[in-house]
């Protein structure tokens, strides 16, 4: 449980942080299938290295140096698990840039009124 929170953690931190940068936002002005898979692409990419670097930390105060703690990662690693989660990553990052970027173009206002109902609608028909 300790390793999944920290791993949304660090996923989290890692798009607070792609969000700020300059070409994150390259298609605006296009169709949001652009802008979601551009986002995905961007999110991912960065994810991947945040956590190979977070393999690779240990790994270099046990061998020294940054070349051997590569190696040996690269030996050690379980790769069918990474890319697993790696691709699970992916597909989550896919549908939180499609919902953040549905809610950009049509505005959060229009959103909680398309899941949740008007107030009226909410008083007129009681659950």
């Amino acid at each position: 449980v300790a390793v999944a929170t920290i791993g949304a953690l660090i996923v989290a931190k890692v798009i607070l942080i792609a969000d700020k940068l300059p070409f994150v936002d390259r298609f605006r002005n296009k169709p949001l299938a652009y802008s979601v898979i551009w986002k995905m692409i961007i999110y991912s990419v960065i994810v991947f290295l945040f956590r190979y670097i977070e393999e690779l930390i240990p790994m270099i105060s046990k061998s020294g140096s940054v070349i051997n703690a590569n190696q040996h990662l690269v030996a050690e690693l379980s790769w069918p698990h990474f890319w697993a989660l790696q691709i699970w990553l992916m597909v989550t990052l896919l549908f939180y840039c499609s919902g953040t970027e549905l809610a950009r173009a049509i505005g959060a206002a229009k959103l909680m009124e398309l899941f949740f109902g008007t107030q009226q609608t909410a008083i007129r028909n009681p659950v």
